[in-house]
């Protein structure tokens, strides 16, 4: 079975202040902003560097990402992402849990943005440096992003190459959401622990008829678990297969996200985030570990080929 499309990306909660005093709440701010962007994302991955262009679009609601034929939505009440074959994984969140509990932030100098004024900040988490961030000072939007491996070397990097603020009267437009229909669930929390690596579960949905998809974020970065009992496959070209512990996985890098697929006892299992590459290996290793399914699951698959 083709996975289908996911993203994830920071978990955003409603009602900021009019005035933000550190990090955690520009991030928030920043997604109440009205601008339109052009937007350079960079990684630099063990199978070489991704990258690309993305249209970016504040609406006063949420953001839109737009690269080709896919939309990536990101809405202040949850995290959706949409492609042309209208198939995806939206993961709604309540607000329930306070982002960036783990993170501290200083603030850095920062320069002009095009003649504009910025703010920037250092994310650390275990005292650890995780991201740098900048953003517009008027609007709120944020105009560059680093995020950083645990040895120091850098992971991503979001660069704004063009940014326009629309003058006079503007219209919110609310981001159209993958699913509207998701039915949360109770979580298997051997499939899916209520913490995974300093990971928080949030909520967990019914995906297709069987299976499950979890939404984790430690208030920075975040990721979405699928599992189900049938075989994710990574068709594209870009993909590689990787070991870790002893067991196989299907990896695929694109930019600003990372996708992994594999088989394990409890069926078939797909892990797609933003994290850095020290982090990934550390939920990989607190998950259902990579082997050959049990007989009474591969029996179990096949009604669902």
């Amino acid at each position: 079975m083709k996975l289908i499309a996911c993203t994830v990306v920071f978990t955003l909660l409603g009602g900021v202040p009019a005035v933000a005093d550190d990090a955690i709440e520009w991030i928030e701010r920043s997604h109440e902003a009205v601008f339109d962007s052009a937007q350079v994302v960079t990684c630099q991955t063990p199978d070489g560097q991704v990258d690309g262009v993305f249209e970016v679009s504040g609406t006063g609601l949420g953001v839109q990402a737009g690269q080709g034929e896919e939309q990536r939505v990101y809405g202040a009440n949850g995290v959706f992402s949409t492609t042309d074959s209208a198939q995806a994984i939206g993961v709604p969140t309540d607000g329930n849990e306070s982002p960036g509990s783990g993170y501290s932030s200083i603030e850095v100098a920062s320069e002009r943005f095009d003649g504009r004024r910025t703010k920037a900040f250092n994310l650390f988490r275990d005292e650890v440096l995780r991201a740098t961030v900048v953003f517009d000072f008027a609007t709120g939007a944020l105009l560059s992003m680093s995020t950083f491996n645990g040895d120091g070397s850098e992971y991503c990097a979001v660069e704004t190459t063009t940014f326009r603020q629309p003058i006079g009267l503007f219209e919110q437009s609310v981001p159209v959401e993958a699913d509207s229909e998701l039915e949360r669930i109770d979580a298997d929390p051997v499939v899916a622990p209520s913490t995974v690596a300093g990971f928080v579960r949030l909520d967990t949905y019914r995906w297709r008829e069987s299976g499950s998809a979890s939404f984790y974020s430690d208030g920075l970065f975040s990721f979405t678990l699928v599992s189900a009992p049938t075989t994710f496959a990574l068709s594209d070209s870009d993909a590689s297969d990787v070991e870790f512990d002893g067991g196989s996985y299907r990896r695929l890098f694109e930019p600003g996200r990372s996708t992994y697929v594999w088989e394990s006892e409890m069926g078939g299992m797909s892990l797609v985030g933003d994290l850095p590459l020290d982090l990934q290996e550390a939920v990989l290793a607190e998950l259902a570990p990579a082997e050959r399914p049990g007989l009474l699951m591969r029996l179990w698959r096949r009604l669902f080929r």
